[in-house]
């Protein structure tokens, strides 16, 4: 059995996936849909990129996270170094129309990355990333059962109550219940790969090509009937079993990938700051709407050019991305270790770590 501690450069590469996916989904999400909503096709390939999110939670349940003071800061640190000199030079100088009264409001926002950001994913993570260790635990007690326990408990709040409820805290899978599911989820692929790793490829290929081309053609074909409509409301939520199937079905096929680069995980070690990067605010807003509405998306000539012009830009942010973060690296890396012996002397002096 692979042991849990060793990154591999295939789910590394999953990681990389699941990344570019989302960048994806966010440039269509944001910008092209809402710039002309009358293309179903849009809508129907949002059904099958909308799973980087489940894929990076099955990864860090597949490896299990390992919390400490250093991976906490890590990603305070991040989440304010990409957040809050970007948000803060918007708000003082760059908005328009605001008095100086109304813009000096806007600083202490401006320093709630966590709290005041459009970063859900960001907040929802850290709160797994906080109580994994007493997930771990539990786990340790009964590996096979307590998994399973917490796989139905969970399940049964955010797949049932929340996909089949009408609670708006828990019914779109962005809450700590739905990443807890998906956290024993990702363990127990890691405890059964042994058995699933055997299955064919090509089967694995061929269900996630079908179940894929069969969303997209589904919701195109029967677009403004009830079932379009229903069809969204079953696939689209990030608790949906539907979407949870074909994130697991591409977990499986990058699990059977034989790989090991330096390369890739070099280029994976950045992916979190990949989406804090284009998913601010200002960002989005400020960049990456004025480069896409620039290239006239909306009157090139098909579907497919377009494709083309956001895989473009997906690449490009992918690329800037990387070269800021590999920039930084050395100096937060710095800035990061003072902070963590701060607070390991505090931890120590109040006797909540042993010295």
């Amino acid at each position: 059995m692979q042991q849990a501690q060793v990154r591999q450069s295939n789910y590394e590469l999953l990681r990389i996936f699941s990344m570019f996916m989302i960048i994806f989904y966010h440039l269509i999400f944001f910008i092209v849909a809402r710039a002309h909503r009358d293309v179903p096709f849009w809508q129907s390939f949002q059904l099958v990129i909308h799973t980087g999110v489940i894929l990076f939670v099955l990864i860090s349940g597949y490896f299990g996270i390992k919390t400490s003071t250093r991976g906490f800061v890590r990603l305070l640190l991040l989440s304010l170094v990409y957040y809050v000199p970007i948000v803060l030079v918007d708000n003082l100088i760059l908005k328009e129309g605001l008095t100086a009264a109304e813009k000096w409001q806007l600083v202490l926002p401006s320093f709630q990355a966590v709290t005041k950001s459009p970063y859900w994913f960001l907040r929802t993570y850290i709160w797994l990333y906080l109580l994994a260790p007493l997930a771990n635990k539990f786990f340790e007690a009964d590996p096979k059962r307590n998994k399973l326990v917490l796989l139905l408990v969970c399940g049964a709040i955010s797949l049932y109550a929340g996909y089949n409820g009408v609670d708006g805290s828990i019914t779109d899978g962005k809450n700590i219940i739905n990443f807890f599911f998906l956290y024993a989820l990702g363990s127990i692929l890691h405890d059964t790969y042994d058995r699933w790793s055997k299955w064919k490829t090509w089967k694995l290929l061929t269900a996630f090509l079908v179940l894929c081309v069969a969303l997209v053609w589904s919701h195109l074909h029967f677009n403004g009937t009830w079932y379009s409509t229903t069809l969204w409301q079953l696939a689209y939520p990030y608790n949906s079993p539907i979407l949870m199937i074909v994130a697991v079905l591409a977990f499986m096929l990058f699990g059977k990938i034989k790989i090991q680069s330096k390369a890739v995980n070099w280029v994976a070690a950045s992916t979190f700051s990949m989406y804090l990067i284009h998913r601010n605010p200002v960002v989005l807003e400020r960049v990456l709407r004025p480069v896409v509405n620039n290239t006239d998306i909306s009157q090139t000539s098909g579907i497919l050019a377009e494709i083309g012009v956001l895989l473009l830009l997906s690449v490009a942010i992918f690329v800037i991305s990387i070269v800021i973060d590999k920039l930084l690296a050395i100096p937060l890396s710095r800035v990061q270790a003072a902070i963590v012996r701060w607070l390991d002397g505090i931890l120590v002096k109040t006797g909540l770590r042993k010295a």
